[in-house]
């Protein structure tokens, strides 16, 4: 598919990605999206569909629900139901109105650092209290410490948000470390929130687990995802949650309908039903594409600039690198690079402890990571050289 290898221009389209960074002239490697067009069946459906020239209110149909109920079954082996689907307009919107409804303020909620700084962001407005469970680097692989999980957990936390895979370390989550996960929560009545809405994006020797593959109906979890970031559709704020629990489906429907949260709009239910229903082999072909990139991009550094330390990429589009070599904070080194011509993602905002990281997206053309690479490099060696 050639639009992986050549991208599409997105410049100057009013996307945050290229619009909204401080250097208007860089390279962008921050916001989470793609830069590339989405499934070629996904844009036609939204051609056919704006044809009709009619955008009132919209039911939820029956084929919204059969691609996604299908979708997980072929893609994660994961049996779902019609009735545990929640169509709603984001994931962070997900994940806020669960710490709303079962935790109050003061309440203990817990992430696994370095991780997606929404997190952060969403339990600290919400006035709860932020509970830290850092993940350990073995190898160039991080890792969950269970011993201080369990020992958070006795301390009272109320609520864990799992990022499964993990943005932005990498990582894909094995069965076992999401069984004993699990055994916690049930242990301790810990609510999990598990936002897996990267679980489509999986390197080659790896495979997806969902946490609804592990779970029973009583259990306390909720999983939150959307066709997002697998077809570059965040613009359509399109997700939806699966929870099992009747008591809680219950609980989480009615706090939206007081809150008078709406559903998803025309074009969001659209893109997940036809993204689910015919863009299988758009994903498995994307996949590929993003693990050439990245095996570029980290035979380049390991080559060129062999002092970065690179995380192993197991799932996702985002690269977790550590600069800490260079002894410089990370919001230093953003504002270098964007200098020498290209954006990146603050290492600091995913965790405390992490000054001297940046995330780096690869999901871009192969001519644009190669002139990426190219140009971070060169910045790398001129910090060196002027440190």
């Amino acid at each position: 598919m050639n639009y992986f290898w050549e991208g599409h221009k997105r410049k100057n389209t009013g996307t945050v990605k290229w619009d909204g960074q401080k250097n208007p002239n860089a390279l962008p490697f921050w916001v989470a999206d793609s830069d590339y067009e989405t499934a070629p069946e996904v844009v036609k459906a939204f051609i056919d569909r704006s044809e009709q020239g009619h955008f009132g209110y919209q039911l939820t149909q029956d084929d919204y629900y059969r691609a996604v109920i299908s979708w997980h079954q072929k893609r994660y082996g994961t049996e779902i139901q019609k009735n545990w689907i929640i169509p709603l307009p984001g994931v962070v919107t997900s994940i806020k109105q669960a710490i709303d409804l079962w935790t109050a303020p003061g309440d203990k909620v817990l992430i696994q650092t370095p991780v997606y700084f929404q997190f952060h962001r969403v339990i600290t407005l919400s006035k709860r209290t932020l509970v830290e469970n850092k993940l350990r680097l073995n190898n160039n692989r991080y890792e969950m410490d269970f011993a201080d999980l369990e020992e958070k957990f006795k301390e009272g936390v109320k609520m864990m948000i799992l990022c499964s895979p993990h943005n932005p370390v990498g990582r894909v989550w094995h069965q076992e470390e999401l069984e004993q996960v699990l055994v916690l929560c049930r242990k301790y009545g810990v609510i999990l929130i598990s936002d897996e809405i990267h679980g489509d994006l999986i390197m080659p020797k790896y495979r997806f687990v969902s946490v609804n593959s592990l779970t029973e109906e009583d259990d306390l979890v909720m999983v939150s995802t959307a066709p997002s970031k697998t077809f570059n559709l965040a613009g359509l704020k399109s997700a939806y949650v699966i929870i099992k629990n009747s008591r809680l489906r219950e609980e989480y429907q009615n706090h939206l309908n007081a809150a008078f949260l709406p559903g998803i709009n025309v074009f969001g239910l659209l893109g997940t039903q036809i993204a689910y229903a015919k863009g299988e082999k758009w994903v498995i072909a994307q996949n590929k594409h993003l693990w050439t990139n990245y095996n570029y991009l980290r035979k380049k550094l390991n080559k060129e600039v062999p002092e970065v330390k690179i995380a192993d990429l197991e799932g996702t589009y985002l690269v977790w690198l550590d600069l800490t070599y260079l002894n410089r904070t990370s919001a230093d080194l953003v504002s270098f690079l964007s200098q020498e011509g290209l954006t990146v993602n603050d290492g600091s905002t995913f965790g405390r402890d992490f000054q001297g990281f940046i995330r780096f997206n690869i999901a871009c053309s192969f001519s644009q990571l190669a002139k990426g690479t190219e140009l971070l490099i060169a910045a790398l060696k001129k910090m060196e050289k002027n440190p």
